[in-house]
């Protein structure tokens, strides 16, 4: 089997679920790809994300495979802006679109903008703490 990399989200508030279905719902393209979750069984809060596999994709054709899971134990971390997701689109309705969903009630680190590197770019933070970078090409 070949080598696998991908982005692995960790949730601390059992909302991972909710956020996947939030980016799914955001982007042109999205989908839970595997997903199992803690059973009654365990020895962690029954119905929470175990282990889930989701991707995401823009409306050219671009896609990103993530990981993610509800961390079962807390940790003095969280995200951090300072590794962000980077979405590029070169339509400015889907800028617009994931900008108006990826954002609400989260918070901007650089507000939407024509910046040197983009017609239209923003950095924020979403309402769950993952940072994200979207920029029209």
């Amino acid at each position: 089997m070949a080598p696998s990399i991908k982005p692995f989200l960790m949730y601390q508030k059992a909302d991972c679920e909710e956020a996947m279905n939030f980016y799914i719902d955001a982007f042109a393209t999205g989908q839970i790809l595997s997903m199992t979750k803690y059973g009654k069984d365990s020895e962690y809060p029954e119905g929470t994300v175990e282990r889930a596999t989701f991707e995401l994709g823009t409306a050219s054709g671009d896609t990103l495979t993530l990981m993610a899971i509800d961390s079962p134990p807390m940790h003095k971390f969280d995200f951090t802006p300072s590794s962000s997701l980077f979405v590029e689109v070169k339509d400015e309705a889907e800028f617009d679109g994931l900008i108006g969903k990826l954002a609400e009630g989260g918070e901007y680190l650089l507000p939407v903008d024509k910046y040197p590197w983009g017609q239209k770019f923003a950095w924020f933070n979403d309402r769950f703490g993952v940072s994200w970078q979207v920029n029209l090409a």
